[in-house]
């Protein structure tokens, strides 16, 4: 018996032991909230020390302004797993906490644990884990293989996604040519930022790069604008004319953004400057050689416009020798929760906040059909921020701000649901958009014809508040 119990006990340190040798953090408080246990891991992945809070309540910890996260207090009032964004405050540490309730034979609540994982970690481990599965042998030097792209200057482009980790690679191929780049995509996909990652993996990296908005000038400058004038050329000309877009870009690289808005007759002139390598100013008779990278972007169909006699077609062809097409973010929703993340992290910073997004909220965001991309989302985020009042965004607080006609769930998703689980999501999504509508239950069950047990028994089985 003595040595059964030394036994017993000699497996408790054990255990202990193990647990502190975990790479995964460990948080653990009893059933009142008192922190009870912290491994290594967490003290060094968060920057709290056991000595400070073994002991006190996660309450405490909150209202200290240490954590912010509320998963371990929900699952103390709703004793199931909970998953969420939690914020340590001190170090700025932002990651994806897992939490999972410990019951007794009894059914009683013991412990709350939970485990978190930092959000840039998840995405170098899930990229590393795509090289593997196609048979690629990821370099921990090699930046192709890394989860965000820094550009020219210092903006990112974020991703996961099988899609944009190819498209990153082959605008990185693309980048080491100097032949003329037509990067096409809906609106607010990102298409400055990859023109600057063409930019930042070329050889003329350091040289110039001159961005022009098509649309933004009016026609009537646009030549003079691309392509420069002289002394005299037309009424109010500086003295000693100008020298236009293309000569500023001399030796570097010039972005024609919203190439499809440019007037018919300019194309003809933007077609020689392709083909000779040389630029005639307005007004001028000398021909002003030129070293210039051209890439254009636009969120036409160019092939149409050509149809339609909008645009030249032996100009698509000349850009057009190496096209990259952004996927809208609706094809790509594996990347929302990580520029969410990012959008969180740089409007808490700009407005003095703390910002957490709870698991179900997320979600929705992630079946959302996003028609203005990710200027939507950044957009919708900031938003978020400003008119958060309790530091946390639900499903709710997104509703009001897309409009309860403005819910839009896209039905061309990779998650793959069984007709029984789709009807479902939709009729939570109605019974939500109902009681947001209407104000309450009641009147939100009247509107939906439903009666109403049915529509009670409805809410909780679909955990709606």
């Amino acid at each position: 018996m003595v040595e059964m119990v030394a036994n017993y006990k000699k497996t408790q340190i054990d255990f202990q032991l193990i647990c502190n040798h975990l790479n995964t953090t460990l948080f653990v408080t009893d059933d009142r909230g008192y922190v009870c246990y912290v491994n290594p891991s967490y003290e060094e992945r968060t920057g709290l020390k056991k000595e400070y809070i073994l002991g006190k309540t996660i309450f405490e910890l909150q209202k200290e302004n240490v954590i912010q996260c509320d998963v371990i207090p929900r699952m103390l009032k709703e004793e199931k797993p909970i998953n969420a964004i939690g914020y340590v405050v001190s170090t700025d540490y932002r990651g994806f906490v897992a939490g999972i309730p410990v019951k007794d034979e009894n059914g009683k609540l013991r412990y709350a644990i939970t485990t978190d994982w930092d959000v840039m970690s998840i995405m170098e481990m899930e990229n590393r884990l795509k090289q593997l599965q196609k048979g690629e042998i990821p370099d921990s030097t090699d930046e192709a293989g890394s989860v965000s792209v820094h550009t020219a200057d210092e903006e990112e482009i974020l991703y996961t996604s099988d899609v944009m980790r190819d498209l990153i690679s082959l605008a990185k191929t693309v980048a080491q040519t100097d032949v003329s780049v037509l990067i096409t995509g809906e609106t607010g996909t990102g298409k400055e930022l990859l023109s600057k990652v063409i930019v930042k993996y070329s050889c003329r990296a350091d040289n110039t790069y001159i961005k022009v908005n098509c649309a933004a000038i009016p026609q009537d400058l646009l030549e003079s604008e691309l392509f420069g004038y002289e002394e005299g050329a037309f009424t109010g000309a500086k003295r000693g004319g100008k020298k236009g877009a293309f000569e500023q870009a001399d030796g570097g690289t010039i972005l024609l953004d919203e190439i499809g808005e440019l007037p018919f007759q300019v194309q003809a002139k933007l077609l020689r400057v392709l083909q000779e390598n040389e630029v005639n100013r307005v007004g001028g008779q000398q021909a002003i050689k030129l070293n210039v990278r051209v890439i254009a972007a636009t969120n036409r169909n160019l092939l149409q416009e050509i149809r339609n006699g909008n645009f030249r077609e032996d100009l698509y062809y000349r850009l057009n020798i190496l096209p990259l097409e952004l996927p809208p973010l609706r094809d790509r929703s594996e990347d929302i929760p990580f520029l969410v993340g990012r959008f969180l992290e740089e409007f808490d910073e700009k407005y003095k906040k703390i910002t957490l997004i709870e698991a179900d909220a997320m979600q929705l965001l992630r079946h959302y059909d996003w028609p203005g991309n990710i200027r939507e989302l950044r957009n919708m985020m900031e938003r978020l921020v400003i008119l958060g009042k309790d530091g946390r965004i639900t499903c709710s607080e997104i509703q009001k701000v897309l409009g309860v006609t403005g819910i839009c769930v896209s039905t061309d998703q990779k998650e793959k649901y069984t007709l029984k689980e789709a009807v479902e999501q939709f009729e939570k999504q109605m019974i939500q958009n109902a009681i947001l509508k209407e104000g309450n239950k009641k009147k939100a069950s009247e509107a939906l014809g439903c009666e109403r047990t049915t529509f009670l028994k409805k809410c909780k089985r679909y955990e709606i508040e």
